[in-house]
């Protein structure tokens, strides 16, 4: 905020020009730490500027509700500990969850820690239970869940795989 005031922009300008865009492509990412923040915003000005395609960091729900039907991509930054936090959880189930007759966004998991460690399903459901309410029930929110999750993984381990080769 402070640095956005020295620069003479307001945060709520920011937020609200967001919500009017169209983007393509969506990036979500935790927010425990500040440089997570800032490596999201470095990762949309580089695709932006490379693909000539709007992009937006999402920083919760309501936005996602708002970009989501205009999107293609969603574009997950990957750091160590991501799954811990709770806020990440909600909105990457948000993300994945497609209601009938919706588009379903393709998933982009990008590792962004070399530290990242990605921990089993059953871990992350025990961490995470899911009480909120949700789009088709409890049973259907950890189906979403479990959905996502999966397709990080197995992204990540068949890049790693084919790196090695």
């Amino acid at each position: 905020v402070e640095l956005l005031s020295l620069c003479g922009l307001s945060a709520r300008r920011q937020s609200e020009k967001a919500n009017e865009r169209r983007p393509r492509i969506l990036i979500i990412s935790s927010w425990i730490e500040p440089e997570f923040l800032s490596a999201c915003e470095v990762f949309q000005y580089l695709l932006q500027m490379e693909l000539s395609v709007e992009c937006v960091v999402v920083d919760g729900i309501n936005q996602m509700a708002t970009c989501k039907p205009f999107a293609y991509y969603l574009v997950v930054l990957l750091f160590r500990g991501i799954f811990r936090d709770m806020d990440f959880t909600k909105l990457l189930m948000h993300a994945a969850y497609s209601a009938p007759m919706q588009r379903c966004l393709d998933m982009v998991p990008v590792i962004a820690d070399s530290n990242f460690d990605f921990p089993s399903i059953d871990t992350l459901l025990k961490r995470h239970p899911i009480s909120a309410p949700f789009p088709g029930g409890h049973a259907h929110a950890e189906q979403v869940f479990q959905n996502a999750a999966k397709y990080i993984f197995l992204s990540v381990v068949w890049k790693e795989r084919n790196r090695r080769c």
